[in-house]
């Protein structure tokens, strides 16, 4: 099984676990900063809702991330070039997975063996999405 999809807008990181105090007690929660990108991963995914992955899975992510605005000027580069600031891209790819998982696309991301990710600027003109590819490998002999 193959499934190689676009997914369009900012792509955005799982935010850390976070805690207020709330009177005597300690409140832990989850930013929603996330939110919006993870409906737009699961928004992609319909059509593969009720295709359940079982067994290893590949995971191909490439994000690409708003240019900006210092880099459109006429010398700077028309392509996309890597993106070495914040999101990191291990936030990127745990609010992906953790979308995919919630679509029920895989039973859980510990299926996920081996991931190749990259993030780039966007080249001129381009808008923010990524590009996903999940490879379904299937059932492997675990000794």
């Amino acid at each position: 099984m193959y499934i190689n999809i676009r997914i369009e807008g900012i792509p955005k990181a799982q935010p850390r676990v976070k805690a207020r105090r709330q009177g005597s007690f300690i409140r832990m929660y989850t930013p929603n900063s996330a939110d919006s990108w993870k409906k737009a991963v699961g928004d992609a995914l319909e059509l593969y809702k009720d295709m359940l992955l079982e067994g290893a899975i590949e995971l191909n992510a490439r994000f690409y991330l708003p240019r900006p605005s210092n880099q459109n000027r006429k010398k700077d580069p028309n392509d996309s070039f890597p993106h070495i600031k914040t999101p990191d891209i291990d936030n990127l790819l745990k609010s992906t997975m953790d979308a995919i998982t919630t679509k029920g696309v895989w039973i859980d991301d510990r299926q996920v063996w081996h991931i190749e990710a990259c993030k780039y600027v966007c080249a001129k003109g381009e808008e923010p999405h990524a590009n996903i590819i999940i490879i379904n490998k299937g059932e492997w002999d675990e000794r």
